[in-house]
């Protein structure tokens, strides 16, 4: 049984997986701008409750989207992963948007930027790519004339009257889905590795005043 958390966008959810049979056992969601960890253990409590020791695995969405948002699927997962003795792994949000063999993931970057990410058989080719808004443009345009679909998390994005984009959010059972399909090496390749955030830039830290 699979257990997977997305929490990096403010529409949250998470879902259980029979990893054989791919059947969906129990899906949750909720929505909350900053306070996923708020509303965050209740449906994990409904998922242990239906998992009742026949756990085999946990992912969790590692973004890019909300910082706190992240965090807190990666603390939860975590946890979970100590406490059961299960293994977990982490899983780009963005790469499971769409069935498509290659699209592209685009969103507001801040400081009057945007980001833009190749993805490639469910997998992120590279770090996402910063750039300004001419440049995003142009971007938005080769991209069209290659045929490729765009899509966003965002709905201020998504709004742009200059491009088509297409409005969609990470969904937890898309996670479980992509986790029951790989093999066995991949697997344990993932399970091996830190979990870590997606970050679009280094977080931006001050000294208190």
């Amino acid at each position: 049984m699979i257990l997977a958390i997305e929490t990096s966008t403010p529409e949250a959810s998470l879902a259980l997986l029979e990893q054989g049979s791919g059947e969906v056992l129990w899906q949750s969601a909720f929505e909350s701008d900053r306070l996923h960890n708020a509303k965050i253990f209740a449906p994990v409590e409904q998922a242990l409750e239906i998992c009742r020791g026949k756990l085999q695995q946990i992912v969790v969405g590692l973004g890019p989207g909300s910082y706190s948002g992240v965090r807190v699927g990666i603390s939860v997962a975590n946890g979970l992963s100590l406490a059961l003795e299960v293994p977990v792994m982490g899983l780009a949000s963005i790469a499971t948007l769409s069935d498509e063999m290659e699209f592209v993931v685009t969103g507001d970057a801040r400081r009057s930027s945007y980001y833009l990410a190749h993805i490639h058989k469910h997998r992120l080719e590279s770090e996402p790519e910063l750039l300004d808004k001419t440049q995003w443009l142009d971007e938005m345009a080769a991209l069209r004339e290659k045929g490729l679909n765009i899509y966003t998390t965002e709905k201020s994005v998504a709004a742009q009257e200059e491009c088509e984009i297409v409005l969609k959010q990470p969904k937890a059972l898309e996670l479980a889905r992509e986790v029951a399909g790989m093999e066995k090496a991949e697997l344990d390749e993932r399970v091996e590795q830190t979990l870590q955030p997606i970050y679009l830039r280094a977080p931006y830290i001050t000294q208190p005043k």
